[in-house]
């Protein structure tokens, strides 16, 4: 069978040219890669001088191996391998010894670690630097250079002085410095360079919006600005307006204009024009030529809008332009960016600093050592340069997932090349780019294919052949993401096109579309476990796959299939820290590190491997010491006391151990003498307690003995791999993440809570934004995060970038979810009874316009009681037994016992410290009831509070904004004042303390604090403000003298308002 694209296969195999090939899903980019691999080890001189990168170990690993097959080929069954198996051939003609081990194939980070000569010194490669960063973050804020604390202090107030959040902002700036760094250092021209990447911007958006208006339109605007110009007084318009067909940076100050006059302040079309706009109604003129001309420029400038409204890429810019606005520029801004600029390369230094005084190195650390070299050859090491020398041939896997310091690498590898016979050979699909949490910038494949790299100019060519889907699913694909995705590329926006593919296989398998009227998360979860059930009844084994665009979802599916008793695994869904087998090793590893703490070691001895009954364990609670008590139990007579007496030995050895041997070693030969592997329930969590270990002993070459606090919070972001069987079937179902999925495949894929907007924006302290000017050169424009008070033009253009890009991923996170099925696609969504979905707040929203109208009919109707199933099983938690076996013989044949423990939730904890954060942000700049419960929602999410609570803290958040809006007291309290601050950190008498509201008015100091504690049902709201008053006085009384000490003459009041009954007393101080 001849493929459509069989030509363009042929010329990839060219080993003297550059390409750079756009290979969709299912298009084997691997082979491609690999066979381009043979075809240059029958060229180059030495395997040595190939270098190819991939994006992930695993990659590099199938590399390998596929690279080692093809050199073992003896035979072949299909065109593709016979064409392998001749130049396998050819390769070993030229090297006969050749192995796959002799070719450089390597992530970027390993590449970087090769390179650096890391290995020649001290210091060796941390892949955990989380805590480094916190400690670095805290020792500058505490003890930062004497020469920046002015600095220092312009951001704290900027910010507050909300400590926390300064510090949490200094971490999550650290892991991304690669990314500011360049902009930092050069402080001299900082402000100049702004204002040029400023102009820069402007007009690249002006560009693509006259680009997309017709000479006819240009001269429609063009009059419609020379009518109303004289109306709106501004002087040089009427010049200006006839530049409108020349690009260039004159049009900026023209476009900002007509956004003005053509836009609302949200951003929507003007549907009516008036006087303010520079349209008076003709009834205002006297003189009938006058009233007629009013008439018609009202409607051209109508018809105008309404024509170029149905292009949404101008209003898009149009709006984007005007926050460019250099006139509006915040006035703190230039003063907060020159701080930044001054502070973060000191930051940026501790974090070095910190990292020689472990002996350490992260990944980052190591690219940006190896650029700098490569960059600055004069003070390189000599070998780094002469392991860059021996690269001729540089292959990129993945490469839509490079990020600019990966781009940097790129160039500085290739910088020297020349038309010398080496070549560069890029695969990707920037249809697939869904990795902008690890910096990848799709932009940068775009630009590479445009302009190059270097003097390298590879030649692109287009793949359209898919190997893996049905015929059904690839045309179903073409339909959709051909009209979701946008019209044509915008590299500042990450706006990547659709690329159509043509399927080889010739299976039709109709899409399926499940539509529940008013479903809940639990009703969708519900349905497809009831459709699961219906597929195993196919005597063919089959795998299928649950993708979900967050892990927030996986409890609901999980608990569905546990109901349905559905054979399952897990990838990378559980955390480790909340299964059981995890938890007990957790308890452990603190109760022997902490021998004297009972709690600890009451938690640590619920474990299975020590199959203590309760009654034992309130025994053993009142024992002055749990080793004493044990041996009491030894002494005593009955069955248990020999299995006491050698759980007493274990434990003491180990603790006697602690001096002299790490205690990772101790706690897995505990475990392990124990019997810990017989009680794990399936061999995929042996794996998981290998994880553990491995992180333990990672965490104690760096905080060292005896020191393990807060254990658990080191584990949090470790996943886990489960399987969970109910049955002999042969039909497995996996459920992981769509971006954990991307290059598998499977039979079915189910896509459920198609309905559920993304998360919402979180605040950063530092925003920024990468592009390439005219001359490909990369510029970055920077703005602090959003002020307390009043707004920042640029702050908001970088956050609308960020949105927009977030946007533009989410249709490809879609379309890479899509591409996973071989035969089967299930979508699954909720839609509300006569309305749809809106659009785009949802994957179902932006979709659901190219589906025609029987896909948009085929609803299921809610699942029987799917709402009334148990929502409190917690699927990552196992059952323990509360007896024991009748017979004890050894330790590790001791059986799992069947307890359940159940996590309870401090509810009314929980709501409060949310309707505080609510607060804050009302009092704001966010007014707007649908951005704050999307705040709360966030919020909710970050603090992995409950699937079960999450409803029920979202109504409780509605309703305080509804009594928000109508309590006048509490309006009064939230609106701009003078000094006005919320969540307001101070520091008095040695206490850190943080008042909820304050603000001066008519020269009065106002301290008010929030409650939500509900009024008993036997008493009066009045009553319940007078008790909360005598139980909360002392600590208002505590911030007044604070204000107090600064302002002696000034008068004080202090007022307590309970959020929950709109109640509020106030008293002088």
């Amino acid at each position: 069978m001849t493929l459509p694209d069989q030509a363009e296969r042929l010329k990839s195999l060219n080993p003297k040219s550059s390409y750079i090939v756009q290979a969709p899903a299912g298009s084997g980019k691997t082979g491609i890669l690999v066979q381009r691999i043979l075809s240059l080890l029958a060229y180059a001189t030495r395997p040595e001088s190939i270098l190819a990168i991939t994006f992930t170990r695993k990659a590099s690993e199938e590399m390998h191996h596929r690279i080692q097959k093809a050199l073992q080929l003896k035979d072949y069954t299909n065109e593709f391998e016979h064409q392998t198996y001749q130049l396998a051939q050819q390769a070993l003609k030229q090297h006969p010894h050749l192995s796959s081990d002799q070719i450089h194939i390597m992530t970027f980070d390993a590449l970087c670690q090769k390179m650096s000569n890391l290995k020649h010194d001290s210091c060796t490669l941390h892949t955990f630097p989380e805590h480094l960063y916190q400690d670095a973050a805290e020792h500058f804020l505490n003890t930062p250079p004497p020469n920046i604390d002015t600095s220092l202090k312009i951001l704290m107030h900027y910010l507050d002085g909300h400590h926390p959040k300064i510090l949490n902002f200094m971490v999550s700036l650290l892991k991304q410095r690669d990314q500011w760094m360049p902009w930092m250092m050069c402080r001299s021209p900082h402000q100049q360079s702004q204002t040029h990447a400023i102009q820069t911007l402007q007009a690249e958006h002006a560009n693509i919006i006259l680009d997309q208006l017709t000479n006819a339109q240009k001269d429609d605007w063009v009059d419609v600005l020379h009518y109303i110009t004289p109306f709106r007084a501004l002087k040089g318009i009427h010049a200006l307006a006839n530049q409108l067909h020349v690009k260039g940076i004159d049009q900026i100050d023209l476009l900002i204009f007509s956004a003005e006059i053509f836009l609302t302040q949200s951003g929507t079309w003007r549907s009516k024009l008036d006087a303010r706009q520079g349209f008076e109604a003709a009834s205002n003129h006297r003189n009938i030529e006058d009233k007629a001309r009013a008439t018609a420029y009202k409607e051209k400038a109508t018809n105008l809008i309404k024509d170029i409204s149905q292009n949404p890429v101008i209003k898009e810019h149009l709006n984007i332009i005007r926050l460019l606005d250099l006139s509006k520029m915040h006035p703190e801004h230039n003063s907060i960016i020159e701080a930044l600029t001054a502070c973060l390369p000191h930051l940026a230094a501790y974090f070095s600093m910190t990292l020689k005084q472990h002996q350490r190195h992260d990944f980052l650390e190591a690219n940006l050592n190896v650029i700098e070299q490569l960059e600055n050859p004069e003070t390189a090491h000599q070998s780094t340069l002469e392991q860059a020398e021996g690269i001729e041939h540089i292959l990129i896997d993945e490469a839509q997932d490079t990020s600019l310091t990966q781009y940097r690498l790129l160039c500085a590898l290739t910088q020297s090349w020349g038309n010398c016979g080496r070549t560069l050979f890029i695969v990707g699909d920037p249809m697939q780019s869904i990795y902008r949490f690890r910096q990848a910038q799709v932009s940068l494949f775009e630009s590479i294919k445009k302009n190059g790299v270097n003097q390298i100019k590879p030649t692109p060519l287009k793949l359209t052949s898919n190997f893996r889907s049905s015929k059904d699913i690839v045309d179903y694909s073409n339909k959709v993401f051909s009209k979701v995705f946008p019209k044509q590329v915008d590299l500042s926006l990450g706006a990547i096109t659709h690329h159509p593919s043509k399927s080889t296989r010739s299976i039709h398998n109709p899409i399926e579309h499940h539509w529940i009227e008013d479903g809940t998360p639990s009703e969708q979860a519900q349905w497809i476990a009831q459709h699961l059930q219906s597929k195993h009844q196919n005597p063919k084994p089959y795998h299928c796959a649950i993708l979900l665009r967050s892990r927030r979802h996986s409890k609901i599916i999980i608990e569905a299939l546990h109901q349905a008793k559905i054979n399952h695994q897990t990838e990378a869904i559980e955390p480790l820290n909340q299964t059981q087998h995890i938890i007990d090793l957790i308890a452990l590893t603190q109760a022997i590190s902490d021998p004297d703490n009972t709690q600890q070691w009451l938690a640590a001895l619920r474990a299975p491997w020590f199959g203590f009954t309760l009654v034992e364990l309130k025994a053993l609670r009142h024992a002055p010491n749990i080793l004493e008590g044990l041996n009491q139990y030894a002494n005593s007579n009955n069955i248990s006391s020999k299995r006491h007496l050698l759980i007493s030995k274990l434990l003491t050895d180990s603790i006697q151990k602690l001096p002299y041997q790490g205690i990772d070693k101790i706690i897995r030969d505990l475990w392990i003498n124990l019997g810990g592997e017989k009680t794990l329930s399936n061999p995929h969590q042996m794996i998981d307690v290998e994880h553990y270990f491995k992180r333990l002993k990672e965490l104690l070459e760096h905080i060292g003995w005896p020191s393990i606090s807060n254990l658990d919070h080191w584990m949090s972001d470790l996943h886990g791999t489960s399987h969970t069987r109910y049955n002999s079937s042969e039909h497995t179902c996996t459920i992981m993440t769509i971006h954990k999925s991307k290059g598998l495949e499977f039979d079915h894929v189910y896509l459920p809570f198609l309905d559920q907007p993304p998360s919402p924006q979180s605040e950063q302290l530092l925003w920024w934004h990468h592009t390439l000017n005219a001359h490909n050169q990369p510029i970055c424009l920077l703005a602090p995060c959003s002020p307390i008070q009043g707004k920042n033009p640029i702050t908001q253009y970088l956050k609308v970038l960020e949105k927009q890009k977030n946007f533009y991923e989410a249709q490809r996170l879609l379309y890479v979810a899509t591409t996973r099925s071989k035969q089967g696609l299930h979508l699954v969504g909720s839609i509300q009874k006569n309305a749809q979905p809106e659009f785009p707040k949802s994957p179902l929203g932006q979709i659901w316009p190219t589906l025609s109208s029987e896909e948009q009919c085929t609803q299921t109707k809610p699942c029987p009681n799917a709402s009334n199933q148990s929502e409190t099983l917690n699927p990552f938690q196992i059952k323990r037994a509360t007896t024991l076996p009748n017979k004890i013989c050894t330790l590790s044949e001791w059986t799992l016992p069947n307890i359940q423990y159940k996590n309870t939730f401090k509810w009314r904890q929980t709501y409060g410290e949310l309707a505080h954060a609510v607060l804050e942000q009302y009092a704001g700049s966010i007014k707007s009831t649908q951005k704050l419960t999307e705040y709360a929602q966030h919020w909710i999410e970050e603090h992995n509070i409950s699937n079960t609570q999450h409803s029920k803290l979202i109504y409780q958040i509605k309703q305080l904004l509804k009594s928000t809006q109508r309590s006048s007291i509490l309006n009064w309290i939230l609106q701009s004042h003078q000094e006005a601050r919320s969540e307001y950190a101070i520091h008095h008498q040695g206490q850190a303390m943080r008042i909820d509201r304050t603000f001066v008015e008519d020269k009065v100091r106002w301290v008010i604090d929030y409650k939500t504690s509900p009024c008993p049902k036997h008493l009066s709201p009045h009553c319940w403000s007078n008790i909360l008053k005598k139980q909360h006085q002392r600590q208002l009384e505590a911030y007044g003298a604070y204000f107090k000490e600064r302002k002696p003459d000034q008068p004080i009041r202090l007022g307590i308002f309970n959020i929950t009954h709109s109640t509020w007393i106030h008293w002088k101080y």
